[in-house]
């Protein structure tokens, strides 16, 4: 089970997580409204976990079915719910950070996957915004020269100047010794630093 909290007069987000048969995982998401009331959203089955952000007072999901993305976004109080399959192809076994843009706009996320050409990159990861047609539509490539491992902590937020920004851990080789460190890195972006798709 897990709890977020939304904005004063919204109550919280409930997430309800099963295990079931085949290693599948059932999400179930419920709003817990001011009054205690209990409202079911919508709810998924899937093989990996998902990634949820509660920016610009949306709820955006994220699933992963091995490679392909399913997402969705709404407001608390939407009665309707319509999940889309992504253009992008995920890469395996690792989960991606995504940030709710205002209504209408889609959002963005983090991913390895190659815009140009099609190949998963690691270590060149990008920031794409993705439409809820579920089409990319723009993206930059972050460049953040430092190796990222699957499963690190990693965030997308707007800063004070209105910049995106991606934040994340990583592993850096110490030259010349046999060890490496743990370190966390940050680069923002600005609306003139995407491309077109």
């Amino acid at each position: 089970m897990l709890m977020f909290p939304l904005s004063e007069d919204k109550g919280y987000l409930y997430m309800e997580i099963a295990q079931e048969i085949r290693n599948d995982v059932r999400v179930t998401m419920a709003l817990i409204q001011p009054n205690g009331q209990r409202r079911n959203l919508t709810h998924y089955l899937i093989p990996d976990f998902s990634k949820i952000s509660l920016d610009n007072g949306l709820i955006g999901i994220c699933t992963k079915n091995y490679t392909t993305l399913k997402c969705t976004q709404f407001g608390p109080d939407d009665e309707e719910i319509n999940w889309f399959s992504t253009s992008l192809i995920a890469e395996p076994y690792t989960l991606h950070s995504m940030y709710n843009l205002p209504r209408g706009e889609g959002f963005l996320i983090f991913t390895p996957f190659d815009i140009d050409d099609k190949h998963v990159t690691p270590s060149s990861k990008k920031l794409v915004k993705i439409g809820l047609d579920g089409k990319a539509k723009q993206y930059v490539n972050t460049d953040m020269g430092c190796e990222r491992q699957p499963e690190s902590y990693e965030k997308i937020f707007k800063n004070g100047q209105g910049n995106y920004c991606v934040s994340f851990e990583c592993i850096q080789k110490v030259e010349f010794e046999d060890r490496s460190v743990t370190k966390f890195q940050s680069k923002c972006f600005g609306p003139n630093d995407f491309t077109d798709i």
